[in-house]
């Protein structure tokens, strides 16, 4: 069986709730179909999500993404990514990526899933708000004194 077979397996069977036999499904799956996670981080991360059974899958995707975090963040599909999903993404101590790539990936994030203009000269005042509101829960997330000054401004004009 390829991953996703496998996925969709996983899946019936928790729906079934042959715990034993997940545990089982979630073993092979890690074993035997890692690259598979590494093609769509996104969301095989969002439908693990939604199954607290899948425990062990949950807990490899978690680690595979802060060793390598440029598989999900570099990914096409990362933009999609759920908030909450991000959000305890960049709770983890272990995220292996500067905290200028994390905001910068952030950034990325929010303007994709917003309809805000990336050019902070051109925000109306609901704009400032909109944006404020969408990132309050993500600021303290962030590691700003990391952030060398020159990397910030850099990012600060390259959103101008």
């Amino acid at each position: 069986m390829q991953g996703p077979d496998v996925l969709k397996l996983l899946i019936a069977v928790d729906e079934l709730n042959m715990q034993q036999l997940i545990s089982h499904v979630q073993e092979f799956l890690i074993e035997h179909k890692a690259e598979f996670l590494q093609q769509n981080p996104t969301g095989i991360l969002e439908t693990v999500y939604q199954h607290e059974t899948f425990t062990d899958l949950w807990n490899f995707c978690l680690e595979k993404i802060c060793e390598e975090p440029k598989i999900l963040f570099n990914s096409d599909k990362f933009i999609n990514l759920k908030a909450p999903l991000l959000e305890l993404l960049l709770q983890r101590d272990d995220l292996d990526m500067d905290e200028i790539e994390i905001w910068e990936s952030l950034l990325k994030w929010y303007f994709a899933q917003q309809n805000v203009n990336n050019d902070p000269a051109k925000w109306s005042k609901d704009d400032i708000t909109k944006v404020e509101r969408s990132l309050h829960k993500f600021i303290p997330l962030i590691i700003f004194y990391d952030i060398g000054p020159t990397d910030f401004f850099k990012i600060g004009r390259a959103h101008v």
